[in-house]
């Protein structure tokens, strides 16, 4: 009677952590989960591979697998798209400071106007929502999130950047868009178009989200709204758009995202030096005497079978 109690609480036990483990996030989904690599970038404007090397490589393309399945193309995108237009990789990072973002875009016409508080008002930019701790729950009642704007220009037509912060409270469906002095950018033109690196410091998520701490295996919410400005026509996408299927009262600027997951650092395979080490001793002998034994063992097998 005793194994059959221990037997039934452990199925009800591995039931409940299997239910655990299947629950949704109330505002994002883990249909598309990227991983935040661990390890940390100089923020210079200059994709350096060794330096993101921990990092996933997103591609966001004119005919992108996710943008068709999540997503949405809007404005001047919704009816006519070349690869020329917009091809970019997304790269992110993480440490005990805070979230590294890197975006590499390719683009036949860089418009450098425009300001990080309005990046929709002439600007090739981009908006990164994140929402550290899910909407409603423990730590983020009030469904706190943040988007990080950023612009390839300096807000005075020149290279440089220039990053805001809009803050989202999506108890009340409210926005405010403040700046951030501790947020470091830098953009740098490359061969058919630019790059922009920005980190965000933890306490800038904290500012709302106290709770948050950074760790391995966390995750956020994500998604982001690339804009492109051509000769004045405008056009941007909505990189991961659902918030109608998960029922966000406040719409796309509040929920409906991906998952953004904090990931482990590196494994460092260390190899021993052998050049100097003695060589081996040759097993000529103990292979030998292995094979004799074996060969004893098995006539001896054989013998008693025939007795018998």
């Amino acid at each position: 009677m005793k194994n059959i109690l221990l037997k039934a609480s452990a199925c009800v036990l591995s039931a409940l952590l299997l239910a655990t483990s299947a629950m949704a996030a109330n505002y994002w989904t883990d249909d598309v989960v990227i991983t935040a690599g661990k390890g940390s970038a100089t923020i210079d404007g200059v994709y350096n591979a060794d330096e993101w090397a921990a990092a996933e490589e997103l591609e966001i393309s004119m005919d992108d697998e996710i943008v068709n399945k999540y997503g949405v193309y809007q404005g001047a995108w919704e009816t006519a798209r070349e690869d020329s237009d917009f091809t970019a990789y997304m790269y992110f990072m993480w440490d005990e400071n805070g979230l590294y973002i890197c975006e590499v875009r390719y683009d036949d016409a860089v418009e450098l106007s425009g300001t990080g508080k309005e990046p929709w008002n002439g600007s090739d930019s981009n908006l990164i929502f994140l929402q550290a701790i899910d909407g409603g729950t423990a730590g983020n009642e009030e469904a706190w999130s943040h988007h990080i704007f950023y612009i390839v220009g300096d807000g005075s037509g020149n290279y440089g950047g220039d990053a805001w912060v809009r803050l989202n409270n999506g108890a009340v469906n409210s926005q405010e868009t403040v700046q951030f002095s501790e947020i470091k950018i830098a953009t740098a033109a490359i061969d058919g178009g630019f790059c922009i690196e920005v980190m965000v410091p933890w306490t800038v998520l904290q500012d709302k989200i106290g709770a948050f701490q950074p760790a391995e295996g966390v995750e956020m919410g994500l998604s982001m709204v690339p804009i492109d400005y051509d000769n004045g026509e405008f056009a941007q996408l909505s990189w991961f758009k659902q918030a109608d299927a998960l029922g966000i009262q406040g719409g796309y600027d509040f929920g409906g995202w991906a998952t953004l997951k904090l990931g482990a650092a590196p494994v460092v395979e260390i190899v021993e030096d052998t050049a100097d080490a003695p060589a081996a001793a040759p097993q000529t002998f103990d292979a030998a005497v292995i094979a004799a034994v074996c060969a004893i063992v098995s006539a001896a097998g054989y013998a008693v079978s025939k007795k018998r």
